[in-house]
């Protein structure tokens, strides 16, 4: 795994590489992708310069707090431009959502004893059509602000104000009569919204908000395989999330419970197959050596969880990076016990 000084070095090379592609060949078939890559390189970029700030913190706080604020600007800068997108897209639903309701009230009166009835092709795809553009751009626009809301520091003043205004909008934007019928992007929401409470430490409304988005999908009759797709991505950023914002609050039994669980669970396996989830058995096994009660046992519990990670990550179709983090967590683990035992 790079370094963030490494990774943000990667990124740039990789975002330069493609901005030299976008310039003069809007033409060419592979554009728009190149255009979709271009921005998630950008985001990823500021990410990784993110990291840098949290390294720096240790050092120099008040640095870190200002190059921040700079990538908070920055990210800014990047939803911006989804919101530019967002304000074509959503004057065009609206005007194709009010006419699918014309045409159902209009029909319900006509026609009083069905139900569910089948709008025409000429309601239903731009219907569909608009939908899929609004929802697409308010998305991407809602992560931007969040990454950015993650990129302050706690103690800056900016931070709470833009956190206040995001959860409003996601939590409107989960009760939003327009897609009442899709349960999966409302769950959406309610798990962004999650994660803004958690970037301000509200640990209590971030459950709140976690449950309620499983709570809209649970009950979800014979989802399509790609409904069921983006309902167990749901539940893995849930639970990363939840891990991640225990762990901050040292709350490491919960820690525990919850990695343990998500372990024996078939559904949640390709989480951990993840970097996202890799970070998770690291936490799960440092958790496991900082619960009050931790005695020799669980240090060697710990140290076997890693270790079956690290054959795993050096054998055929591993990655040795992951394999170099967990001995870095074993290692952590090591000189800690050997305090214990002093």
């Amino acid at each position: 795994k790079a370094s963030p000084e490494k990774r943000e070095a990667l990124l740039k090379e990789a975002n330069d590489l493609c901005q030299q592609f976008l310039t003069g060949n809007e033409k060419h078939r592979f554009y728009p992708v190149a255009e979709r890559e271009a921005e998630s390189l950008r985001t990823d970029t500021i990410k990784a310069q993110s990291a840098a700030a949290r390294a720096l913190a240790q050092k120099d706080p008040e640095g870190a707090k200002k190059m921040r604020a700079e990538l908070a600007k920055n990210l800014e800068s990047v939803a911006d431009k989804h919101k530019a997108v967002l304000d074509a897209a959503l004057p065009k639903f609206t005007a194709a959502y009010a006419a699918f309701n014309k045409w159902k009230t209009e029909y319900g009166k006509a026609h009083p004893d069905v139900e569910d009835a089948q709008p025409p092709r000429e309601v239903l795809v731009p219907l569909d059509r608009c939908f899929n553009d609004w929802i697409v751009a308010d998305q991407r626009w809602v992560s931007a602000k969040v990454d950015q809301v993650e990129c302050y520091d706690d103690s800056d003043s900016d931070k709470k104000a833009l956190a206040d205004k995001m959860i409003e909008y996601c939590g409107k934007m989960a009760e939003n009569e327009a897609i009442q019928n899709f349960p999966l992007v409302a769950a959406w929401y309610k798990l962004m919204q999650g994660r803004i409470y958690a970037a301000v430490q509200n640990e209590e409304k971030a459950g709140e908000s976690w449950k309620e988005a499983l709570d809209g999908v649970g009950d979800m009759q014979n989802p399509t395989p790609a409904q069921n797709k983006q309902l167990q991505a749901i539940r893995r950023l849930i639970l990363h999330d939840l891990v991640k914002l225990r762990m901050r609050t040292k709350k490491y039994g919960e820690v525990v419970n919850i990695v343990m669980g998500s372990l024996a669970e078939p559904a949640l396996a390709p989480l951990f197959e993840e970097s996202s989830g890799k970070e998770l058995i690291i936490d799960y096994a440092k958790a496991i050596t900082l619960q009050a009660d931790a005695g020799q046992n669980d240090y060697e519990n710990a140290l076997k969880v890693l270790g079956k990670q690290i054959e795993k990550e050096n054998g055929p179709g591993g990655n040795p990076g992951w394999a170099g983090q967990y001995m870095l967590a074993m290692a952590e683990i090591l000189v800690q016990s050997r305090k214990i035992n002093m």
